[in-house]
């Protein structure tokens, strides 16, 4: 109940995913314990240089190419139909920029991740409960020729479930604020136009995730191996992605003065225009 508050409380205030955050908190707790373990073997010489040094390197890796993944963006051009001293302030407020619509070549964050996990631990955990048929299948699953392949596989798919926006909002976004994709007809042309470039956009950013997502398990596994003690790089793809997610918050929030900035601008030449 109070887990279920504390998520629902930073649902409320729009700092990151409820949720994700919770998990990421527990995540991490875990990880201190972990750190403070290998730290201790390799003291004691039970832990080779050569493998501590290629874990700290995996998990650099593993972080960078989660904040990169998670912040990366493709460009949309767009073009208004006549320009405004309005439109002026708000291209001047983000840097004097061409137009364009930002689209997040992964939207859905490190969420496949959560689901494919999930999906390839429900048959073992069903054999585990069952017991018949269930076992072989558990066992199949947990092969390496399996399992990798398999969860890329979940990865990919999983990339795909955006929900936020859809290419009917975004054309109807552009009608309302007077722009149009270059070269594309308003309508229902813009509609597939937006549909095509933001289905190749996460094609793109799902290839990538699901690549990253599989090398952090196999290096995880391959790691808890050879030290004997795991330190999760999938769950380094989750803190990395909560940790972006609340930034992406936060600058939103000190975006909005400039925002409301304009917006009394635009309403001043409005009142003095309706006086003349």
């Amino acid at each position: 109940m109070i887990l279920k508050t504390a998520c629902t409380l930073i649902d409320n205030h729009g700092v990151g995913d409820g949720f994700l955050n919770v998990l990421v908190a527990n995540i991490a707790a875990e990880y201190a314990v972990v750190v403070r373990h290998v730290l201790a073997k390799f003291a004691q010489g039970l832990v080779a240089p050569a493998h501590l040094l290629g874990l700290v390197a995996s998990v650099c890796v593993c972080v960078l190419a989660s904040v990169w993944l998670t912040a990366s963006t493709e460009e949309l051009p767009i073009s208004y139909y006549s320009r405004s001293e309005d439109q002026d302030d708000l291209d001047e407020s983000y840097g004097g920029r061409e137009p364009y619509l930002p689209f997040r070549i992964n939207p859905t964050g490190m969420q496949p991740i959560i689901i494919a996990s999930y999906l390839l631990h429900l048959p073992s955990q069903l054999a585990s409960a069952v017991g018949g048929p269930w076992l072989a299948l558990g066992a199949a699953l947990g092969t390496p020729l399996v399992y990798y392949p398999l969860y890329f596989a979940l990865l990919y798919a999983s990339a795909f479930l955006d929900i936020n926006e859809t290419s009917r909002e975004v054309s109807l976004y552009l009608g309302k604020i007077g722009a149009i994709v270059p070269g594309v007809r308003p309508g229902k042309a813009t509609e597939l136009h937006v549909e095509a470039f933001r289905r190749r956009t996460i094609r793109k950013g799902a290839g990538l995730l699901a690549a990253l997502g599989t090398f952090s398990i196999a290096t995880e596994v391959f790691f808890r191996r050879r030290i004997g003690a795991s330190l999760s790089l999938t769950s380094m793809l989750l803190l990395t992605s909560a940790v972006m997610q609340v930034r992406r918050q936060v600058k939103s929030y000190r975006q909005a003065p400039r925002l409301e900035r304009a917006i009394r601008n635009h309403e001043a030449r409005t009142s003095v225009g309706a006086r003349d």
